[in-house]
């Protein structure tokens, strides 16, 4: 005869549920899952290390929370004889639970992590907690014979299987489901709980109870005393185990979050440290050890003047001691330049920004220090550099400015025997001769308004150039403005147009020179890119602010 098979002699026992437990059984459930998940959460991407510690705490303690509801939902179940459980039976449920919660866990956390590593982790778990739950109920001792459908008792162990895939599946894709973590944490722990209960009471429904004829009956009231303070062992262990559980997920997210903060910060470039009040130095980040060749044990508390030379200390204290006193903060909370001594004794320029901080009632300062050695050493060789262009320039343009007078002199020469042999009565030149004369005059006046462009860029660029201001009379200076561009505009085939000016006084504040030039220079362009048998006017006009204003209008290439 196996387990599966009730005998038809003997009485089949009738048991009875304590509603109180089979609800603090559940509550057990959910509290197991939801401390399983929030402790498996970040188990992937982490170091190996913390990984196998963070998968033995979330299998101890899903393990052990669904041996403990399993535990007090079967004190939960009361029978009218004595009962006692075998105590190696008991732990060895236990221990079932933790380490098939255990391999299920690493199983499916070790890469690739995919479907079928679920659904493996799923059924060795499955099984390992069905197999708690009928060691549990073998490990009962009384007057009785356990029996067990097979129909009921597959159907457990495959409840089993799916709580425990789906246990596994939400750690691990849950959250790519629902992005609320703990929205996410809650609603898998109750699914859970569903199916560790679900999974318990249909083995509980698969189980009968067969007496063997001398069983002992004994009072309702003495085996619910014995029950309850059992039951409330269990629950005082569970929750221990849950405490250290939750505890040590806590100190452990604590330190992480410690080490991603310290990763940030010796990530930075820029130096970074924090000092009290009394300048006694708190922390620093990497680059501080960089910056200043100092390592940590050098420098924690120590006072932060350590790191500047002696000529800085003084200022240092006054700055600190007057913040201190007044709260005027001539450097709190503002960037400025600095400078910073090594551990060899070598100083280095820096910026330094420095904020205040109050924890705790406590005042600290934060100061951020970057080296500026390199942008000093662009900044000198950008200097120099513009020194010297400036002196080459400087050079260029009194060469030029003596290259015009050394040339002018001889061309002055030239121009003046070319007018002699032109106004010379004794000596009549021939018609060739005369062309020839006139070409040196044109080619000397144009190479003479050369040699004046340059001098005067000369000056330009030497800041010499100066203006003769002076009350000038712009109707004379449009006279012989209009004399000169005629001709030009003739030899181009370009129509000139010099419409009626304006009645009443044009005196103007003005170099006539200059003016005269510019005004030469616009409508000599205006000519010389006109098209053939194009035209170019000149109008004046004066404004309410008793200002001139002059339009020069060509249809050229411009236009």
């Amino acid at each position: 005869m196996t387990i599966f098979e009730i005998p038809t002699s003997g009485n089949i026992i009738i048991g009875s549920y304590d509603i109180g437990l089979v609800f603090l059984s559940y509550v057990i459930a959910v509290f197991a899952s939801y401390t399983s998940l929030d402790l498996a959460s970040g188990i992937k991407g982490d170091f190996k290390g913390t990984q196998k510690i963070r998968i033995g705490g979330c299998a101890l303690s899903m393990g052990c929370g669904i041996w403990s509801m399993h535990f007090t939902a079967m004190l939960a179940f009361q029978l009218p004889m004595e009962v006692s459980h075998h105590t190696p039976l008991t732990l060895l449920s236990l221990v079932l639970a933790v380490m098939a919660s255990g391999y299920g866990l690493f199983y499916c956390n070790t890469p690739p992590i995919n479907s079928r590593k679920i659904v493996g982790g799923g059924i060795v778990m499955g099984f390992g907690v069905s197999a708690m739950h009928y060691i549990g109920m073998a490990a009962m001792q009384m007057d009785a014979t356990l029996y067990y459908t097979p129909g009921l008792f597959v159907l457990s162990v495959i409840i089993g299987i799916g709580a425990a895939t789906a246990a596994l599946w939400l750690l691990i894709h849950g959250s790519n489901v629902l992005k609320n973590i703990k929205a996410l944490k809650i609603i898998s722990a109750f699914i859970m709980g569903i199916a560790v209960f679900g999974m318990h009471f249909t083995g509980m429904a698969a189980t009968n109870f067969v007496s063997i004829g001398n069983e002992k009956i004994i009072k309702d009231s003495l085996m619910h005393t014995d029950v309850n303070m059992l039951a409330l062992g269990v629950v005082i262990f569970t929750l221990i185990i849950f405490g250290v559980t939750i505890l040590a997920s806590l100190i452990h997210r604590l330190a992480k979050q410690d080490a991603s903060t310290k990763a940030i910060l010796d990530g930075v470039v820029d130096g970074i440290i924090t000092f009290n009040g009394n300048g006694k130095i708190l922390s620093f980040n990497r680059a501080v050890e960089r910056l200043f060749g100092y390592l940590e044990r050098d420098l924690i508390g120590k006072n932060v003047k350590i790191l500047m030379p002696d000529s800085y200390r003084e200022e240092h204290d006054h700055y600190f001691k007057n913040y201190l006193s007044t709260g005027q903060a001539n450097i709190i909370g503002n960037r400025r330049e600095s400078v910073g001594l090594r551990k060899d004794g070598k100083t280095f320029p820096l910026h330094i920004s420095i904020s205040k901080i109050i924890f705790d009632d406590e005042v600290s300062f934060t100061g951020i220090l970057r080296d500026i050695s390199e942008i000093k050493e662009h900044e000198s060789r950008l200097k120099e550099a513009v020194q010297i262009a400036e002196k080459a320039n400087l050079a260029k343009s009194e060469f030029l400015s003596r290259m015009s007078h050394e040339l002018r002199t001889p061309l002055n020469a030239i121009l003046g025997f070319a007018q002699l042999l032109c106004i010379k009565q004794d000596e009549v030149l021939t018609d060739s001769q005369k062309d020839k004369v006139n070409e040196i005059l044109t080619a000397g006046n144009h190479l003479l308004v050369l040699i004046n462009e340059v001098l005067d860029l000369a000056r330009i660029e030497s800041g010499e150039i100066s203006l003769s201001l002076e009350q000038v009379n712009f109707q004379d200076v449009l006279t012989e403005i209009v004399s000169i561009i005629r001709p030009i505009a003739e030899q181009k085939d370009v129509q000139f147009y010099r419409l009626e000016p304006p009645k009443g006084d044009l005196t103007v504040i003005a170099d006539r020179t200059r003016l005269k030039q510019v005004f030469l220079n616009l409508l000599s362009n205006a000519i010389k890119y006109n098209r053939e048998g194009g035209s170019v006017s000149l109008e004046s006009e004066i404004t309410k602010e008793n200002t001139v204003l002059f339009h020069i209008t060509d249809p050229g290439r411009g236009s």
